[in-house]
């Protein structure tokens, strides 16, 4: 029997169906796709900030000008100067303006470190400054110009004005994937509230350095070192002697994780790299062993301060860098008189007055090794030499004392062009702030505008399989409908037949056909279902065309189009397939199967399948 017309001419319902998939399917993906362009354009909008320009063939000549300078920097000072101005009148005239501030950023150090003018430095680096706000096309890092404009002020004592600058740095600058220089910038800040006396503070922002030194890669090592030489430091400051050991056992742990590192060059490092950090390694080695040594001979442990005294000075011999030398023979000189062993107190005092007259000229460390010394003689006896000694000293007293005089003027000059440097941090912090709070309130209308597409799609694919739950449901009424109405036609045609010969036959053809699906053998027929039932077969045709209105081949095809519809809706194999399911059944070929099936169902098996897995 053929299922309505209303659910099966899927022909129809079939290109329905497919037009309305591809609609749904490209409206669900353009949602997706926009939100994820919409969104991603979003995220990228607040990196405006930490642009990099690219590459420039036209700087080649101009990173060869610099590494000219870089070179007179380090070896003749003053014709780097003069290269410089030269070079700064062509920058000007050629409006040459990214490498303009990188001549001002050059000039600004030379000055502060070559020459010790920290007034010109401070006037090279508020005219890059203010260069590179006039002009948004530069795309120059800036940080490291605040960092130095804040060395200047802790260079002077100025230590509240160093803390405004690097206080500000974070925030007009993107330092969010930077945590080395962030870690520096944290770093100076608790050293100038140490230099200033707030001890506590300065412990604070020692302690907020921790987070960004774990996150660096290349120096992780060597900031840690310092850390631990800093915060000794600062217990040494404030008389917390107990944890100058802790400290310093740490830091000798990472001494020997960063020698086999060192020891890896050139794979870790290339040549240049590799000497700095191998003088910072050294710096941080003497210092460590400086402070231990200082925390013995607090401890009165004369002999252990010596030793390490000793050690440390060895490091110096390492790298031929003598910084730390005046200091060390003054260290070594102070244990020697604390034994009363006064001719190696003098002769460590006299190599470090010797550093401090030659390479490293400090008054003030000259006044207070020639009154040590003054005192060295006095134990000893020497009484014309103790006089001589201290006359030296009050000379230098003097010397320093004009040097201060000179060193005030400059620190009032200073904190005065600090005030327009200050004032253009100022303005930056501000500008930048209105730029982000615009970006992120266009951040907030289009996070909307994709949540809102969102949920769109959301709502259609929910419509959708809604609308499939639905025609599901339909369908299996229907089925249903249709297996009634033939229960109930087999029910009135057997009623009927009753209590007649021909009911009785027809239980028996409805056994040997339906209950034992004789249906399925393929070689079925009229005559073997009469021999059967040992009756005659024109009385079986007869029955069948009586009771259900088709011929007895027609019949074997409607109820082998049933089993195989029963197939395909019971089955629950995802490879399940079709190809052979007409075999299964009882039909000999393909096409005569897919004949039937269309006859009785109004689609192909196909069409049925796909339905079915649809719904």
């Amino acid at each position: 029997m053929r299922l309505p017309n209303a659910w099966f001419k899927m022909k129809k319902v079939q290109n329905f169906k497919k037009k309305r998939i591809r609609i749904v399917a490209i409206i669900i993906l353009g949602i997706v796709v926009s939100s994820a362009l919409l969104n991603n354009s979003c995220d990228s909008r607040l990196d405006v900030f930490n642009t990099e320009e690219e590459p420039d063939p036209s700087c080649v000549e101009a990173d060869s000008i610099f590494a000219i300078l870089t070179d007179a920097y380090n070896h003749n000072p003053d014709s780097a100067i003069i290269l410089a101005s030269e070079l700064e009148l062509r920058f000007e005239n050629d409006c040459n303006n990214r490498d303009l501030v990188r001549l001002y950023t050059f000039m600004s150090e030379l000055y502060q470190y070559r020459k010790d003018n920290p007034d010109l430095a401070l006037e090279y680096l508020t005219k890059a400054l203010d260069l590179t706000a006039k002009n948004s096309e530069i795309k120059f890092d800036q940080t490291f110009l605040y960092i130095n404009v804040g060395n200047i002020m802790y260079s002077y004592q100025l230590y509240n004005e160093a803390i405004y600058i690097y206080r500000q740095i974070p925030k007009i600058t993107d330092l969010k994937d930077r945590p080395e220089v962030m870690a520096l910038i944290y770093n100076n800040i608790a050293l100038s509230f140490q230099m200033s006396g707030s001890e506590d503070s300065a412990r604070i922002y020692f302690e907020k350095t921790r987070p960004f030194i774990e996150k660096t890669t290349s120096r992780r090592i060597i900031l840690s070192i310092q850390y631990y030489n800093y915060i000794s430091a600062l217990a040494y400051q404030i008389g917390d002697l107990d944890s100058i050991p802790i400290y310093f056992d740490k830091a000798n742990m990472l001494f020997g994780g960063m020698e086999k590192v060192l020891k890896d060059y050139p794979c870790e490092y290339s040549a240049k790299l590799w000497v700095d950090t191998r003088l910072d390694f050294y710096n941080n080695k003497i210092k460590a062993w400086d402070w231990m040594a200082a925390y013995y001979l607090d401890l009165k442990q004369i002999d252990s301060a010596i030793i390490m005294f000793e050690e440390a000075l060895s490091f110096t011999r390492v790298t031929d860098d003598c910084m730390w030398c005046p200091q060390l023979y003054s260290n070594l000189s102070k244990s020697y008189f604390a034994i009363e062993d006064y001719n190696l107190a003098l002769q460590y005092l006299d190599s470090s007055i010797y550093y401090l007259q030659t390479k490293y000229v400090n008054y003030k460390e000259l006044e207070l090794a020639f009154r040590s010394k003054a005192e060295i003689f006095d134990r000893q006896g020497g009484i014309d030499k103790v006089d001589k000694n201290i006359a030296i000293a009050d000379r230098y007293r003097d010397t320093l004392l004009t040097k201060k005089s000179s060193e005030d003027l400059m620190v009032m000059k200073i904190e005065l062009a600090v005030k327009p440097v200050q004032l253009a941090m100022k303005n930056v912090e501000i500008s930048r702030n209105e730029k982000v709070q615009t970006i992120e309130n266009q951040n907030l209308l289009i996070k909307m505008l994709v949540s809102a597409l969102l949920l769109i799609a959301i709502a259609l694919f929910v419509y959708y399989r809604l609308y499939l739950n639905l025609k599901k449901t339909r369908f299996q009424l229907a089925q249903k409908t249709i297996e009634n109405i033939n229960t109930k036609r087999s029910e009135t045609t057997t009623g009927k037949l009753k209590d007649s010969v021909e009911h009785d036959l027809l239980q028996k053809i409805e056994s040997e056909l339906v209950n034992k699906k004789a249906y399925l053998e393929s070689n079925i027929s009229l005559q073997l279902i009469a021999d059967r039932l040992n009756t005659n077969r024109s009385y079986i045709s007869k029955i069948i065309n009586s009771v259900y209105k088709m011929n007895f081949n027609d019949y074997i095809n409607k109820l082998r189009i049933n089993e195989a519809c029963n197939i395909i809706c019971n089955n629950t194999d995802p490879n399940f397939t079709i190809d052979h399911l007409y075999s299964e059944v009882g039909f000999v070929g393909k096409s005569t199967f897919y004949t039937a099936f269309k006859k009785y169902t109004g689609v192909t098996p196909a069409v049925f399948f796909k339905m079915n897995n649809q719904a």
